[in-house]
């Protein structure tokens, strides 16, 4: 299971005229902070009797909730990489408070395994440098990650042919991806116009 879920944050702190992220009116239904970290802790679980031994689930996360996680994949039987994944972006990255804070310019992905599960492939570095481009860029979905991002992620977690679930897709950057690398790729979206979005870039 690798998936971009939603983090547990307050969109206003985000939604800024020409100064924060876009499109965020698009998902503020679904992003509530309780209900995303009610939602969160309840997911946990289920992803660990779902998956099956020996398997990964990675979830991109907010830095404030990265114990709040940790602590629930714990309780919930997986063992927990302590340091995250890092995507450090190579594009530009905007500050709304560029007076009292440094510019935010990375996210990182919270990485719990079942059993005994290996890496497919080692690596030197937790650290992806990407920028956005064409897949990120056509979405509609506000929080959508490059190909590079997911490329990453499915040749060191996984396999050609393998199944891969993303139960939060979005506009489906993350399915899509793993097409394109030959996984099997599973999407679940509670959005339509998010979800159909995907489909048709699939056809």
């Amino acid at each position: 299971i690798i998936t971009d879920p939603p983090y547990g944050i307050d969109m206003d702190m985000l939604d800024q005229t020409n100064q924060g992220q876009s499109g965020i009116d698009s998902v503020r239904a679904q992003h509530d902070v309780k209900n995303n970290l009610q939602m969160l802790g309840a997911f946990i679980p289920l992803a660990y009797e779902s998956l099956r031994e020996q398997g990964f689930l990675v979830m991109w996360c907010d830095y404030m909730n990265f114990r709040y996680l940790h602590d629930n994949a714990v309780e919930a039987g997986f063992k927990v990489q302590r340091w995250p994944i890092v995507w450090q972006k190579t594009g530009p990255c905007k500050n709304s408070a560029a007076g009292f804070n440094f510019t935010k310019r990375n996210e990182i992905a919270i990485v719990c395994r079942k059993g005994l599960a290996t890496l497919a492939k080692t690596c030197s570095t937790n650290t992806i440098i990407a920028g956005p481009d064409e897949l990120s860029d056509s979405a509609s979905h506000p929080f959508a990650k490059p190909y590079a991002v997911w490329e990453y992620l499915y040749e060191h977690l996984t396999i050609a042919g393998q199944s891969i679930l993303d139960p939060f897709a979005g506009s489906g950057t993350a399915v899509i991806s793993a097409l394109r690398m030959n996984r099997s790729a599973f999407g679940c979206e509670i959005e339509d116009t998010h979800y159909n979005e995907m489909l048709n870039v699939v056809k």
